[in-house]
């Protein structure tokens, strides 16, 4: 049992992925249309007017002349543009810009997927962690919606990091994947009652159970405990409780 899976198990400790980390060549990169209008620079300037208001609401920008103040706002539109390609879509650097620091969390809700299990799951003998649907942050999970072509987007939709992340290509709809976005990568611990079902590989050993087991008697889980059978006349899997 390696350390992530301990602390998954002890402090329902869950871990969001960089952006930059996933493996799918096409995973968050929608094309993002800026605007539908011809005249994008002077779309730019109102939203660098906008930026100057927000300042002015931070800090105080009375003393800064006037015409500096003007340089600025061209140097802010300028810097708007360049992240917008001929077309007015978010140029890719912008779109990397954008999701640099977000981290996603991805599960699946069919525990007996055998391709999960197959990709994700050390090949059956690995474990499958059930966690509570109504605990934080997984009561904020989407389901992925699974598409044949790149998704077209509006800058003006929002939640953007939703729909940023919740777009994939076909061929990984057997994933049933669910996913939670939050602005920075890293761990979350949501406590070992949000725990509800450990389920073993069905090539899982013996002695690995029983280590599992150990473990979780160790700070009193709770946790049901399951094992994925093969099924004799189809091609899939169940997941049992065990005795």
């Amino acid at each position: 049992m390696n350390m992530f899976t301990r602390k998954l198990l002890e402090y329902g400790e869950v871990y969001f992925a960089s952006v930059a980390s996933l493996n799918d060549a096409y995973d968050c990169r929608p094309v993002i249309v800026v605007s539908d209008s011809d005249d994008l620079s002077e779309r730019f300037e109102i939203l660098a007017e906008k930026l100057l208001q927000y300042l002015s609401g931070k800090v105080d920008i009375s003393s800064i002349p006037e015409d500096e103040m003007t340089r600025f706002k061209d140097r802010a539109a300028d810097y708007l543009m360049s992240m917008v390609d001929d077309h007015g879509r978010l140029s890719e650097s912008a779109m990397n810009r954008l999701t640099k620091h977000w981290g996603v969390l991805s599960l699946t809700d069919d525990p007996s997927s055998n391709t999960m299990w197959s990709y994700y799951g050390d090949a059956n003998k690995g474990v499958c962690v059930g966690l509570d649907a109504n605990s934080f942050p997984i009561s904020h999970a989407v389901p992925v919606q699974y598409l044949d072509d790149v998704p077209t987007l509006a800058l003006r939709e929002v939640p953007l990091n939703d729909l940023i992340t919740t777009f994939k290509t076909k061929s990984y709809s057997r994933e049933r994947e669910w996913r939670v976005v939050k602005r920075e990568a890293g761990s979350v611990q949501m406590g070992s009652s949000s725990v509800r079902e450990v389920i073993f590989g069905c090539n899982c050993t013996q002695d690995d159970i029983e280590t599992t087991k150990t473990f979780l008697q160790s700070f009193g889980s709770r946790a049901k405990l399951l094992k994925v059978v093969r099924d004799s006349g189809r091609f899939g899997l169940e997941a049992m409780k065990m005795k």
